[in-house]
Formats: structure tokens, sequence, C-alpha cells
């Protein structure tokens, strides 16, 4: 058996390799190709037998993290945060700095919501020393969709972060709907300014100034 992962992030000549195996499959092997977009030739996809896998259960995951030794509040945000992904789950249960960086990035949050002073004084020394921006940019984007969604749903079962719903709460009062749009629209383009190789200082003074 052949499991080839991440498939549809292949080549175009391991692509055209696969397929001429594909075409004249040998009798004594299974290929089994995971992917998780659509993004595959159309021509590999017609030569396969599709089996569409749905996510894990949030209820599921959670049991499976407090077996694995998680604290009922921890697999309960975890499970949450996995998005159905029960790999991803205890993969952060596994990291033992995964709740020392969440409390820094939620606080860095706190700090770009609030005012221009103490976005200068606090804020940025913390985004110069940040390893990895897109996680936290990432993070930022979703923590804003939260308070978007709770100022217009008021439904707190639709929220990821569900372990610092009394903050969303006090900002969904604070910030109107539209500057919320425009700020995850932001986040989501300073996302793409990294792929592109753009200066990360230069990405740290726009989370600055322009996050409102």
């Amino acid at each position: 058996i052949f499991i080839i992962k991440r498939a549809d992030s292949m080549t175009t000549e391991a692509a055209n390799s696969i397929l001429k195996i594909l075409e004249d499959p040998p009798a004594y092997g299974v290929f089994i190709l995971l992917s998780e977009t659509d993004n595959l030739l159309n021509t590999i996809v017609s030569r396969c037998q599709i089996l569409r896998f749905s996510w894990v259960k949030e209820e599921e995951i959670k049991k499976r993290l407090i077996k694995a030794g998680a604290e009922e509040r921890e697999a309960a945000l975890l499970a949450r945060l996995s998005n159905g992904s029960l790999k991803t789950a205890m993969r952060s249960l596994e990291d033992s700095s995964f709740f020392i960086r969440r409390e820094e990035d939620k606080k860095l949050v706190g700090l770009l919501l609030g005012e221009k002073k103490r976005k200068m004084t606090e804020a940025l020394p913390l985004l110069e020393k940040k390893e990895d921006l897109t996680a936290f940019l990432q993070f930022f984007a979703l923590y804003i969709r939260d308070i978007l969604i709770y100022k217009n749903t008021r439904d707190e079962n639709q929220l990821t972060q569900i372990d610092d719903i009394d903050y969303i709460r006090k900002l969904s009062e604070r910030k109107d709907s539209k500057t919320l749009m425009e700020n995850i629209a932001k986040l989501e383009q300073y996302q793409s300014m990294i792929k592109s190789n753009v200066n990360q200082k230069m990405i740290v003074s726009n989370l600055l100034f322009d996050i409102k």
C-alpha cells in the first residue's frame, strides 16, 4: 500500500508521474492519495475512487483529549480550536508551550485593539520578538471574527475562543462591524505580504497603525 500525503501540492512533474502509474497500475499495490483540496489533475481524479472523510465531531475529540491526559477545560478549548482535526488537537496538547504562546497572543490582541500609546510602548516589543508572525496573524483574524460573530448573533456556540468570551463580549460593544471586517481584510492582506517576502518590520508597522 502506497500512501501519498498532500497529493494536492504535488509539482506538475510529480503529478504526471503518478498519472502514468494510475494509467497502468501494478497488480501488487494500492495507491492512496490524500488531499484536503480539489487541486488535483482531473485526469488523476478520473482514475481514482473518491472517498470523502468528514471532520471528527468536537465532542469525540474532547473525549480523546481527556483520555490522553488533558483537563476538561483544556480539552474543550483544544477541541473547539481544532476545527474537526484530531491530529491538530493532539499536536496542540503535546506542545508544552501552546498555552503559554496563546496567553501571549491574547495579551497582544488586547493591546493592538486598545489605545495607540499602549500599542507603541507595549505591543511593539512583543511583535518584534514574534518568531511566527503568520501564526499570530491567523489567530488575530480568528479572534476578530469571533468578536464580529458575537456582535451580530450573540451566539457563543459559534465562537472559537471559548476561554475568552467575557473579553469578546466587551470588545463587541466597543467595535462596529465595519471596522471589524476591515481589520480582518487587513490581516489577510498581511499574511499575503509575508508569503511575498515583504519586510516583516513593515508588516509590524502596519499592524500598529492600521488595526483599530
